[in-house]
């Protein structure tokens, strides 16, 4: 049976963390979990990994998690979804089962009631690989060798003892034998060279393959390469004699591949090894190497012997992002920057930086964010216009240079927003075309805000700095004088006017007609002469 593999949706972390631990996933024959804090991650996941169990929160920030089904479903997705909410609203559980989601889930719920829910998923979708099962090997031998051997090489980093034994006959059959001084290794590229980052994945998967094979043939061993993601490879080295491989050249031989990426193709690499303490446990130590390449956020290059050295987990002093609303409201950009430049670099030299704190940092950064445009009458589609935009900022906790990156651009946009004249004079231009376009309805903030894509309440602030009278006021301004051009140079009946510019009620009209002009419509008409009404 093939692997099943589960994606957590949820924007808040230690929901996402509550699951993830919290669950028996070993019981359920679980595989792999990933996890994701917003739709934008969760579907370059989905894009990216086999998911087939996905549970997902509703309500999240920019898109909810019905939105997200719903794109999923115009994919052609294959993924039974499970809702965890803390809305028990009909509407949402009426859409949710239009959408084809497997269960609906209040929180907070026990544990068991989600592991039974995950339970009944994955049967459901055992009975499908069943009912469709095939040889899977049989069908990659149609393919490169190198794409069988991934596939052998997956098996092996199984959980399941089965898998892993059926995976070792299968490799014993090709010559390939696993034993307890068998090493693992992954090896991440951290840094591409010009160019190299578009090559094709089955061409760059060839010529690591064969610069590994001459590094490792004159110590009899085997390097076996298996391709995680882009840039991400486990490489199995392994012998059917007695040579030894002893740390030293180990070390020795993996610095050469190193230095062999840097030297030909401009590119940066980290590296990490281990050497196998059981022949079953061999996706402990893929786990292991794992792990150590989440803990690089710095993305630095180097080869750590994952077994010598133990990555810390120290929780930081958490004392990120104090006074940055005052400092962003009072347009301190560069101090902001500073700061955050500053705490990177002390939690490196502390030995700090490592995944749970740079996401810890992260959830800062967003609270912040979400505060200074609150203050500031701004909402999320302003600062980040662009889908693109938008998506590596909800990702941007990953590495240090993409956080650094969302201080960095978060300032400069702000202080583009704020202080750049000439995009407030063509927002204003926007907004008074609209108005110029509308007179004959009754104009809404809320509508023009729409139109011209800003938040309302910023339209009020901005409208009021440029030309000093309220919106609404200019609003009923520019009607008044229309209006009064109508009734001075036209023979049009007041009531026809009065709808011209937007007015149902001709007392109300006739009010604000009076309070602008001095005079009231008839008045006025009469001073003109033309009294055909």
């Amino acid at each position: 049976m093939e692997n099943i593999n589960v994606l957590i949706v949820d924007d808040q972390i230690n929901v996402v963390s509550g699951v993830m631990f919290g669950v028996h996933w070993d019981r359920l024959g679980i595989s792999q979990i990933y996890k994701a804090y917003n739709a934008y991650e969760a579907k370059q996941v989905l894009l990216e990994k086999p998911v087939d169990i996905m549970l997902c929160d509703i309500e999240m920030p920019v898109e909810n998690g019905l939105s997200l089904l719903a794109w999923c479903r115009k994919q052609e997705m294959d993924v039974e979804t499970i809702f965890l909410t803390a809305h028990a609203d009909f509407l949402y559980a009426k859409e949710a089962v239009a959408l084809g989601s497997f269960d609906y889930i209040l929180q907070p719920a026990r544990y068991e009631e989600i592991e039974d829910a995950v339970g009944r998923a994955t049967e459901k979708i055992r009975m499908k690989q069943r009912v469709n099962e095939d040889s899977r090997y049989g069908q990659l031998l149609k393919n490169k060798k190198g794409v069988v051997l991934g596939a052998m090489l997956e098996d092996l980093f199984s959980e399941e003892k089965n898998d892993v034994e059926i995976a070792m006959r299968n490799l014993e059959e090709i010559g390939i034998c696993v034993t307890e001084n068998s090493r693992l290794s992954l090896l991440d590229v951290v840094r591409w060279g010009k160019g190299l980052e578009n090559w094709d994945q089955a061409l760059l998967y060839d010529t690591i393959s064969n610069v590994l094979e001459e590094l490792f043939y004159p110590y009899a061993w085997k390097a076996l390469l298996c391709q995680q993601e882009k840039g991400i490879y486990y490489v199995l080295l392994c012998t059917d004699s007695a040579a030894e491989l002893n740390e030293e050249s180990m070390y020795h031989q993996m610095e050469r591949f190193q230095i062999t990426f840097q030297k030909f193709f401009d590119c940066g690499v980290a590296i990490y090894y281990g050497a196998l303490e059981d022949r079953q446990a061999v996706w402990e130590l893929a786990r292991a190497l794992k792990k150590a390449d989440q803990n690089n956020v710095g993305r630095k290059e180097g080869i750590y012997n994952v077994q010598e050295s133990k990555q810390k987990e120290r929780k930081a002093e958490e004392h990120y992002c104090e006074n940055w609303v005052q400092l962003l409201e009072n347009e301190l950009y560069d101090t902001v920057v500073k700061d955050a430049s500053d705490t990177l670099q002390r939690l490196a030299a502390e030995d700090q930086l490592n995944s749970k704190n740079l996401m810890r940092f992260y959830q800062k950064i967003m609270g912040v964010i979400y505060l200074v445009l609150q203050k500031l009458n701004m909402d999320m589609e302003q600062l980040f216009p662009e889908e693109e935009i938008m998506q590596r900022a909800m990702s941007a906790y990953a590495y240090t240079e993409d956080t650094l990156w969302l201080v960095k651009y978060v300032t400069a946009r702000l202080h583009e927003l704020r202080n750049t004249e000439s995009g407030k004079e063509t927002q204003i231009d926007e907004i008074f075309q609209y108005i110029r376009s509308h007179m004959d309805e009754d104009i809404k903030r809320d509508d023009i805000a729409d139109a011209v894509h800003l938040n309302a309440n910023y339209i009020s602030v901005l409208f009021k700095n440029k030309t000093g009278m309220s919106l609404k006021e200019y609003i009923i301004s520019e009607k008044m004088t229309l209006a009064r051009n109508m009734v001075r140079e036209t023979v049009l009946p007041i009531s026809v006017i009065a709808m011209k510019v937007g007015y149902t009620n001709f007392s109300h009209f006739s009010q604000s007609y009076k309070k602008i002009n001095g005079v009231s419509p008839t008045e006025d008409r009469e001073e003109t002469g033309h009294t055909n009404e």
